[in-house]
């Protein structure tokens, strides 16, 4: 089967047409694939979304002191009955406290849901068994999208002591 010139070039022209919308319609799928677990966000014109919410703009907490409390036995943890004031009574945080000793991490990092009390107090109770006393404490709290760490350092003894943050 012998194709004339022309047939030859209309041949071509297919072929290359073809290839380009091949080469078109995989790259749209890579770029619209997962990249690497991470989705790619669409991008809407004129989008008007409500982001508001019923909660005050300003509507915070404040951490300002944390009391410690250790009876001695290695077997039952730590307390810490944080203080973020009055004015937060009411409010439903979460927050993490992780124990070190000498740098090394006594429990995992784990969150609870906690309501701060009337006098403004929240109580955590780490029940991780300790075989010596912590040094230090990182808090982390969260509330109303907001996320904040701070850090006490303990003295290393039995009983009862307050940090201020």
């Amino acid at each position: 089967m012998v194709l004339k010139m022309k047939e030859k070039n209309v041949l071509i022209v297919c072929i290359t047409l073809i290839l380009c919308a091949v080469i078109i319609a995989a790259t749209f799928v890579i770029v619209s694939s997962d990249n690497n677990g991470i989705p790619i966000p669409s991008v809407a014109a004129n989008s008007t979304k409500d982001n508001s919410s019923n909660v005050a703009p300003n509507d915070t907490v404040d951490l300002s002191s944390v009391t410690f409390y250790s009876d001695g036995n290695p077997n039952t943890g730590e307390v810490a009955t944080l203080y973020f004031g009055k004015e937060s009574a009411g409010k439903v945080v979460e927050i993490s406290t992780v124990y070190y000793r000498d740098g090394y991490q006594f429990n995992k990092v784990e969150y609870g849901t906690v309501s701060i009390d009337s006098d403004g107090n929240a109580k955590v109770t780490d029940t991780t068994p300790m075989n010596k006393y912590p040094d230090k404490c990182v808090i982390t709290v969260k509330y109303n999208g907001n996320c904040f760490t701070k850090t006490a350092n303990l003295g290393t003894y039995k009983g009862s002591q307050t940090v201020s943050l």
